[in-house]
This record gives C-alpha cells, structure tokens and sequence, in this order.
C-alpha cells in the first residue's frame, strides 16, 4: 500500500544535500511518505550515500549549470528544500572559495533553476553561527555563518522581486546517531563508554541540542509552512531542542544515562577564537513543530547504536 504524503506537503520536492547527514534522514522520510523526491547533486558528491532512498529518489546533476537547469525543468518541483552547506573549514584561500563557490554560488544557481522551472517556495538551512554574541544581531562566528547569512541577504531580493516564499531554519547543535561529524555529545558517550580521557574546554559555554529526527520533522513543517503562508521578507526560525545548558551539564546527563564515569580534562582546550557562548533563539516558534525527542531519550539511543557496532 503507497504510504501516506506528509500532511501539508507538496507532492513535489527538489532538495541539496541528501548525501550529508541531516539531508541524507530527510530525503529518506520524504521518500517513504510517497512523495516525488528530487536530489541535486554536486560534482564530487558521492551517490553511494543515496542508495537507502532509492529507487524512489530522482537525481538532479549540477555539473554544469545546462545540466542542472534541464534536470529540474523537467523535475517540475513545488518546493525547494536547501540542506546542503559547505564548512567550516579552517582559514584558507581555498576554504574560503569552496564555501562561496558552494553556499552562496551553487546555491543561487539551484534558486534560479527552480524559480525557472515553477517553483513557488523555498526552505534554506541557516546556523546558529550567524549569532555569536547570543543575541539577535549579526555577528558570525566564521566565513562558514557569514556564507549563510550572505544568502540569507541575498533571498530577500527574491521574496522582494521575485515571489519567492521563503523560510529560513537556523539550525542549533543537531545530533543523533551514526554522526560522521564527531559533536560533542559523540566525544562525551565515546568517553564514558571506553573509560578513556576526553580533553575538553572550561565547559562553560551553553548549547541547546536538538535530535536530528527533530530536525527532519522541522524541515517538512517548514515546507508546508512556505507554501501555505511564505512572506516576504523570508521568515526565520530557530530549530533547537529548548534546553539549553553547559558542557559541563551536558557530560553529567551523559554520565547518567550511561552509568559511566567520563574523565573530562576540562580546560585542557581553549576556546576557538569568536567562539560562541550561548545559543540564540528566536522567540517566534515554527508553526506546526515543536521538539519530540527528550534529549535523555536521544543520547540513549546514540548509546545503544554504539553498543551494536552501529558508529559511524
């Protein structure tokens, strides 16, 4: 029996970044839900990562921008969904133009594309980064938040111009299991459960974390958010799991869960220059999400998958 489409959804979505880890769950539970599911794909991008969707995802080649213009003309999507993000890397010459080439060129190029091919609405990924003071005002915390915060600005000539209905999620620590990422939570339960030392900053700093299935959730309220109600300018929300706490607090709830002891050095590392210290929430709520995944729950789950050899 074909499963039942998100409520509130298109039927048609074109997305980045389903080879990333956020994007990779998204583009699975969009799939599963029966709607028609197109993913962009980046030279160098790498299609094994695709095979839990297929064979009910489509592929969109962005080798070159006839390509890309040609794949999603015929694609013919409702909704935009850009999970796709490049960074942070180090400083560098060539970091720096890997994440304008990728998340501010690449992406434009995708916006164009859709816009040309019928599409009314936009979801775009911005960070928590883009606040590093932890309050509303702009101040990035790297090239990487200045790139989202670049397109963000650069969306408002198309929800001005162009009737583009956006929203923007600013996505705040996500995890979940099998993370290649390697979050801070992963270091803490890999400690507690191996007994080996973790060096660790002062541990002051706060972060609100957020379940990657919560995520997901977030993305799809979002795009039937966009169609039904987009505004311009594009309309911003935090996707955060609402409880935010220190490092320090964080290890003593992994500690609990686990049962283990974790041996953290703490201020053994220095904080990163421009670091952030606390997360900024919008006061505004997404409509028709809220968090589901108690964060207790969630590392639980990140322990068990451990446990079964299921680290990624």
């Amino acid at each position: 029996m074909q499963p039942l489409a998100e409520p509130g959804m298109p039927r048609r979505v074109i997305m980045t970044g389903a080879t990333g880890y956020v994007g990779g769950r998204l583009a699975a539970r969009l799939v599963a839900s029966g709607l028609a599911v197109c993913a962009v794909m980046r030279a160098g991008s790498d299609p094994a990562r695709l095979t839990g969707c297929l064979p009910g995802l489509a592929v969109a080649s962005a080798d070159t921008p006839a390509a890309l213009a040609e794949a999603i003309s015929r694609f013919r999507p409702e909704v935009l969904l850009h999970v796709a993000a490049a960074g942070p890397f180090p400083p560098g010459p060539e970091s720096a133009q890997r994440i304008v080439e990728a998340n501010i060129g690449f992406a434009i190029a995708v916006v164009e594309a859709s816009l040309a091919a019928g599409c009314e609405a936009l979801v775009y990924t911005g960070t928590q980064w883009q606040h590093r003071t932890g309050t509303a005002d702009y101040a990035p915390v790297d090239l990487y938040a200045a790139s989202k915060q670049a397109f963000h600005d650069l969306m408002r000539a198309y929800t001005d111009h162009r009737g583009l209905k956006a929203i923007q999620l600013e996505l705040c620590d996500v995890y979940g299991p099998s993370d290649p990422r390697r979050r801070i939570i992963d270091l803490l339960i890999e400690a507690a459960l191996s007994g080996g030392p973790v060096d660790l900053t002062e541990g002051t700093q706060e972060i609100d974390p957020v379940h990657v299935d919560d995520v997901v959730s977030a993305y799809v309220a979002a795009a039937a958010s966009a169609i039904t109600s987009g505004t311009a300018p594009a309309a911003t929300y935090s996707v955060c799991g609402g409880r935010p706490m220190s490092v320090r607090a964080l290890a003593r709830l992994v500690e609990e869960v686990t049962g283990r002891r974790i041996d953290a050095r703490w201020g053994a590392r220095t904080y990163a220059p421009g670091s952030l210290v606390r997360p900024y929430i919008h006061d505004r709520p997404l409509p028709g999400w809220s968090p589901k995944v108690r964060l207790e729950d969630g590392i639980a789950g990140m322990v068990a998958a451990v446990r079964q050899g299921a680290w990624a």
